[in-house]
């Protein structure tokens, strides 16, 4: 309406006019920047510059970092307290910026230089790492996963396109954020952990990996407006998604098997996921490791606990899964693998039979050396039982989000189940990006990490090129001369031979001892999970 300017006139622009005075400013996040653009236009069409000036003084001041919603000191976005909201509130937020941003430019009220960096910070920093091309994965979105089209509310190509211009002195890097978007350029490469908002992302050039958990300082995914009527209580929970094209998830929402999304853990029992204080992540911007004492619960007392770890590095991403605990829970356990849409051909090598093309339906192996799909391999570790499922699923929008109808919707399928059986040990999976059954034949056969340790107080592993990983749920040892690490309290660790980088899954931060390349240290971990670097002469530090 503000745009129309003076080619609005009479009866409508008086009706307009009224509409739009109906506003009240307030709120956080999101929902003040609509309000305060709603008076921002309103003093436009009225001509009242004092209100121009309060609402657009209003907006930037709700630029921030750090407060309760909004966006995150690790340049993540909350919305509905500690929810990760980056692509859903958190997008509505960015449009608002944008587009007053651009609006504003060159005028009394234009944006102030802070506010800028911090809006391009959270989009080169936080937004751009949450997706892969236009598409994102259900932790970046919550309750709004259960909307159609909304796992490509990443494409952020026409706001980008408005914020070059408020902020040209990031025009090279927005440019490759473009290129990115339209499939032209070049992918993102690394590792983050974002420690506010328990979400990793690890992006290669043949595929991305997204794991969104969940700790005692982050909330569930909420169910509200008839919204996300399945996604409760599994979403956010240890699932990932890999992504090599983008559309792998894309629309598949009402044929998923919600209880069995990728990366979740469940039994037939009704079980609960617990918030736990032990999740957290440590990098060094290429590879890293995300770590989650991982608890259900049921109100009969049925307990189903085990630790998980994921170990990024290279093209390969390991789970391991520990030290499990059950009371009163029944079987079979199982790990949700993959859930994706079904792209080409699934083959698979059972044992040391020949390669097999899966045909539609299901499949219950006792064993599986891999599985290769859409050029992501995939390896169960010491699992007692896989089944499989190739083809077509039946669901409605409807029964996710109740403002849709009922319509029945049909969608190809790859889901993969991974049985744990009656005496789990250590066990977990690895997944292979980009790779050829000559490939996974070769990794399967010579594997390029070694387990050190898998179980209930210690995960740790090394990788052919020297690089180590661990995660310590209490004080221990990696238990392998040559490389060994020894800690003596909880923490996440990684190292190579002249580096080590440490963090604090709890997030309170705390003074840890460390033996290290033969010699003891005291290191003093950072809160808020953030990450000490320690470089070989820090081992010289004498201990406290």
């Amino acid at each position: 309406v503000a745009l129309l300017g003076n080619d609005l006139k009479g009866e409508r622009r008086k009706a307009a006019i009224e509409v739009i005075g109906q506003h009240k400013v307030g709120g956080t996040g999101a929902n003040l920047m609509w309000s305060a653009e709603l008076s921002l236009h309103h003093g436009c069409l009225t001509g009242n510059r004092e209100q121009i000036a309060m609402a657009a003084q209003r907006i930037w001041a709700e630029i921030k970092t750090g407060a309760g919603e909004g966006i995150q000191r690790d340049w993540s976005y909350h919305q509905h307290e500690k929810r990760l909201q980056t692509f859903h509130y958190g997008r509505s937020y960015l449009e608002v910026v944008c587009k007053i941003g651009w609006q504003l430019r060159e005028t009394p009220w234009s944006i102030p230089e802070d506010k800028r960096t911090i809006i391009s910070n959270y989009i080169l920093e936080g937004a751009q790492w949450m997706s892969r091309g236009p598409y994102t994965v259900p932790g970046t979105l919550d309750r709004a996963v259960s909307r159609k089209g909304s796992l490509r509310s990443a494409d952020l190509r026409h706001l980008l396109g408005l914020w070059q211009e408020v902020d040209p002195k990031h025009r090279e890097a927005f440019d490759a954020l473009i290129a990115r978007q339209e499939g032209t350029g070049s992918p993102l490469v690394g590792f983050r952990h974002f420690p506010q908002s328990d979400f990793t992302v690890y992006h290669r050039p043949a595929a991305s990996v997204l794991l969104k958990t969940v700790s005692s300082r982050t909330h569930f995914t909420e169910s509200i407006n008839s919204e996300n009527q399945k996604g409760v209580p599994y979403l956010h929970c240890g699932d990932h998604y890999i992504l090599r094209n983008g559309p792998e998830y894309d629309e598949l929402q009402p044929v998923w098997q919600w209880k069995y999304l990728p990366g979740l853990t469940m039994s037939p029992d009704n079980l609960k996921q617990e918030r736990t204080h032990f999740v957290g992540g440590v990098g060094n911007g290429q590879s890293g490791l995300t770590a989650m004492d991982y608890v259900r619960k049921g109100e009969d007392g049925a307990v189903l606990s085990i630790r998980k770890t994921w170990f990024f590095h290279a093209d390969v991403i390991i789970c391991l899964m520990g030290g499990m605990e059950r009371a009163e829970v029944q079987v079979p356990v199982v790990s949700a693998l993959e859930q994706c849409r079904l792209s080409g051909t699934v083959e698979a090598r059972i044992n040391d039979s020949k390669v097999m093309e899966l045909a539609p339906g299901n499949h219950d192996f006792g064993a599986v050396r891999w599985l290769l799909h859409n050029k992501i391999g995939y390896v169960p570790l010491n699992m007692v039982g896989v089944k499989v499922f190739v083809g077509e699923r039946e669901g409605t929008w409807g029964a996710i989000n109740r403002s849709y109808n009922n319509d029945n919707v049909q969608e190809p399928v790859f889901h993969i189940l991974l049985d744990h059986g009656n005496d789990p040990k250590s066990q977990g999976w690895a997944v292979v990006l980009g790779a050829t059954g000559q490939e996974m034949d070769a990794i399967v056969n010579k594997p390029v990490w070694e387990i050190l340790r898998n179980d209930r107080d210690c995960q740790s592993i090394r990788f052919a090129d020297g690089l180590h990983m661990a995660s310590f749920y209490g004080p221990g040892s990696t238990g392998r001369a040559g490389g060994e690490i020894i800690v003596d309290q909880p923490c996440l660790a990684m190292w190579s031979e002249d580096r080590l980088w440490m963090s604090d899954p709890t997030m309170k931060g705390r003074d840890i001892y460390v033996n290290w390349r033969g010699g003891e240290l005291s290191v003093k971990l950072p809160i808020e999970g953030k990450i000490e670097q320690i470089a070989p002469a820090d081992t010289d530090k004498p201990r406290r």
